[in-house]
């Protein structure tokens, strides 16, 4: 019951406490032998006549980021056969709440994507307290070597979106609800194509209100400001952040932590060849400033670095870290929550056992 108290997703059962009393079961339970049966002894019997069933509520459950001013009492009604066994009837507002950059299942947490070896796509809901759910397939095997991320709703129906370049094309795919994909929509055109581009949806990094792209190539990072609607655009021209300093050798990996410093851009970090992460902080439409250290991560040791932000609800972005396989291991998942300073990280967290040598990337 832990995580329908505490608001979060996952999997749990109900038992009836009356479900093994036999001498209810019908007689299909009878006839197949089962120990178990939900026609178990009842609850709620009409008095006058002793057979009449009546539907009650034992359970009302409200997840309080999405519900309100909640209300609840219970009621003799006269109908109970067990006298601290009452009605129960409840009420409450919905609440509306503003979409949480990451949060793909609309629980207001963020969640990971993770791309498998044999192309699938995988999301692992978050739990808001820096671990994750057990992972949900939402794309097939036609993923395999994709760029694949999330941020921003670019339809404009609320839902955060996700984001795919495959081989020379670009593609949203839009959120229908819980995280499942729609029907996937071309996005904007590129002069060159998109084969030899990284793609990254990271936000809004201007800070106008509306999602945006960064694609890197040898030649630099740009910035590829969005515009949302039933069929999603990128202008022509791109916005230059970054020179040659940011190919792929030198900085193989780019991460899109959020808005760190709470200026309404979205920021950067990127981990260079040699293990540094660097963190820079959004200019808007211009080229980057100058970056700062804040820590370093040896792709040797930890072959995957992401972050989808703050997982652990404390308001500061997460490192997350896949680590290399010893021995008969296949990798786990590390979380590094980013420190009260906002300059470093403290120490690793495991949140994810044995697999992970098996993603290909993880956004």
């Amino acid at each position: 019951m832990d995580p329908v108290y505490a608001g979060r997703p996952g999997t749990l059962s109900f038992d009836e406490a009356d479900g093994t009393d036999q001498q209810y079961f019908t007689d299909a339970c009878k006839g197949a032998g089962a120990t178990i049966c939900r026609s178990g002894a009842p609850t709620l019997v009409d008095n006058e006549t002793g057979t009449k069933y009546v539907s009650k509520f034992d359970f009302a459950f409200f997840g309080h980021q999405d519900f309100r001013d909640l209300r609840s009492e219970t009621v003799e009604t006269g109908f109970t056969k067990v006298k601290d066994h009452l009605l129960v009837r409840s009420a409450a507002a919905f609440r509306e709440r503003s979409p949480v950059a990451g949060d793909l299942s609309g629980d207001g947490i963020r969640d990971l994507l993770a791309v498998q070896n044999d192309g699938s796509l995988r999301l692992y809901p978050g739990l808001g307290d820096g671990h994750f759910a057990p992972y949900q397939i939402i794309g097939g095997s036609g993923f395999a070597g994709a760029d694949v991320s999330h941020r921003g709703d670019w339809n404009g129906d609320g839902r955060e979106d996700v984001i795919a370049r495959i081989g020379d094309e670009l593609w949203v795919y839009p959120n229908i609800g819980l995280g499942h994909l729609g029907d996937r929509i071309p996005m904007g055109e590129r002069h060159t194509g998109w084969a030899h581009a990284d793609v990254l949806a990271v936000g809004d990094i201007d800070g106008d209100g509306q999602p945006d792209l960064l694609g890197r190539s040898a030649n630099g990072l740009y910035l590829h400001r969005g515009s949302v609607g039933t069929n999603p655009t990128l202008p022509q021209n791109a916005v230059l952040l970054g020179g040659p300093e940011w190919k792929p050798a030198d900085l193989p990996e780019i991460l899109a932590p959020g808005d760190v410093n709470t200026d309404g851009r979205a920021d950067l970090w990127a981990r260079s060849a040699g293990g540094q992460l660097r963190q820079f902080l959004s200019g808007g439409a211009q080229a980057l400033p100058a970056s700062t250290l804040i820590g370093s991560v040896p792709s040797t040791q930890y072959p995957l670095a992401s972050t989808v932000g703050d997982t652990n609800d404390d308001g500061r972005a997460d490192l997350l870290l896949t680590t290399a396989p010893q021995d008969t291991s296949t990798g786990d998942l590390l979380s590094r929550p980013g420190d009260a300073a906002g300059t470093g990280f403290g120490p690793a967290v495991s949140i994810g056992e044995g697999g992970w040598r098996w993603i290909q990337s993880m956004r």
